[in-house]
């Protein structure tokens, strides 16, 4: 059966590079827990831009195997230069995180209101 194409969901957002989930055989009920991916247009495992958190490097105090920890994990690895980034991405070190709250409450809105017409 075919299926319909749906952009991968945006974990967040730091310093020019964003984060996308990944999900277990591309279907989007199955989101992957450790997996995540800088490149939303191919985000397979095997196209060298999705990454498992668990092989980051841990900053102080943070476990992988905690969601809660994964931001904290993966802006450390981007800081330190340790993703691969799509070639259309430019890392901005000078970037405001919260430049993109509003993408965020967005995305959160727009949930909420599909839950009311649904």
């Amino acid at each position: 059966m075919p299926q319909k194409w749906i952009d991968p969901e945006l974990f967040f957002r730091y310093k020019g590079v964003s984060i996308f989930h990944t999900y277990k055989n591309d279907n989007a009920n199955g989101v992957k827990f450790y997996w995540y991916t800088t490149d939303p247009i191919e985000p397979e495992d095997s196209n060298g831009y999705s990454f498992d958190v668990r092989e980051l490097p841990l900053p102080a105090g943070c476990l992988a195997s905690d969601a809660i920890y994964h931001q904290a994990i993966i802006k450390n690895a981007i800081d330190n230069g340790l993703l691969t980034l799509p070639e259309y991405v430019e890392y901005k070190p000078e970037e405001n995180e919260a430049d993109y709250q509003h993408l965020k409450i967005s995305r959160e809105i727009n949930q909420l209101l599909r839950n009311v017409w649904t």
